[in-house]
């Protein structure tokens, strides 16, 4: 995660894209039928970055919204959420993905409803480890919640990884603001592409 060096993550998101209300749900691409038309299943929110003192980037925040907007249509749904300790992403003693869940928790998310964490370092790990808790519970479906930079690599990652499974997958993207997404876009997006290529030559 290319984080800015200034401030600019701290401000409260207001522009299109973040907005501090809950988001309408937007699909990925080529993803067929909504989550809604399937009873029960699992929202799963993709890590994404936090400060020093615990806190969310912009991103993070966005996520979280729109996860809490999914949860909200399908109360019947869980939510699992990724991200441990990382260099890039979360340097404090706690896993980021308390942080997020703290964070539903304070939107009004009953902490019952959000499975254990999965403290991952990566978009890989993400998928390996959020595989067996998904099969254990007899999961039909996932949503998976990420940034619109960062949906195609977790595309393939989550596909990938499932493939071997009956579990139907559907991505949900949020839209992020260069000004106001707490991070350097335009190096993110050069990183993902060149992940991407990667996994996508050489496998996983």
């Amino acid at each position: 995660m290319f984080l800015k060096r200034n401030n600019e993550h701290r401000r409260r998101p207001t522009k299109k894209g973040l907005s501090p209300k809950a988001e309408t749900p937007k699909l990925g691409k080529n993803d067929g039928r909504r989550p809604r038309q399937v009873q029960k299943g699992v929202i799963i929110v993709l890590g994404s970055a936090n400060d020093e003192r615990g806190r969310l980037i912009p991103i993070g925040e966005q996520r979280g919204r729109m996860a809490y907007g999914l949860y909200r249509a399908n109360p019947d749904w869980k939510l699992l959420l990724t991200g441990g300790f990382g260099e890039h992403f979360n340097r404090t003693f706690r896993p980021h993905a308390l942080y997020m869940k703290n964070f539903l928790i304070s939107l009004g998310v009953p902490e019952a409803d959000i499975l254990p964490l999965v403290e991952s370092r990566n978009t890989i790990e993400d998928a390996q480890m959020a595989k067996p808790l998904l099969l254990e519970r007899g999961c039909p479906a996932a949503v998976v919640v990420t940034s619109d930079y960062h949906w195609e690599r977790a595309r393939f990652v989550f596909q990938r990884t499932f493939r071997d499974t009956a579990l139907s997958l559907f991505f949900v993207v949020t839209e992020t603001d260069e000004d106001a997404c707490g991070i350097d876009l335009v190096s993110q997006r050069m990183h993902e592409a060149r992940a991407l290529k990667k996994l996508m030559e050489k496998g996983f």
